[in-house]
């Protein structure tokens, strides 16, 4: 991420990873979207971030994998900003296992 300032999208934002990555674009004075389907997670993180600093935050609860939570995360960002960055950190869930994908690797 370059030191220009501006507004990153963080999926998975609520925990783990995608909140530490917030932490770290936050403390650094980027303004965040926060996606992550946990609407609760969610409100936690925003409130930690907001009590670490002053970098502006807006959230999206939704899941990743469906294309309307991507598109309202992108609205989120005033149309007189840009959107300088994107951390896919979300996960997505698919049943199944990878050993019957028939890629010769399972074992």
């Amino acid at each position: 991420m370059s030191e220009e300032h501006g507004w990153v999208v963080v999926t998975g934002a609520a925990s783990g990873m995608g909140l530490a990555v917030c932490e770290k674009l936050h403390h650094r004075g980027h303004s965040l979207v926060l996606v992550d389907v946990g609407g609760d997670g969610l409100s936690r993180a925003t409130r930690h971030l907001a009590s670490t600093g002053s970098a502006t935050t807006a959230e999206v609860v939704g899941d990743v994998g469906d294309p309307a939570t991507m598109e309202n995360a992108v609205a989120r960002v005033p149309a007189s900003d840009r959107l300088l960055g994107w951390v896919n950190s979300g996960g997505v869930n698919v049943p199944g296992s990878i050993a019957g994908t028939g890629t010769g690797r399972a074992s």
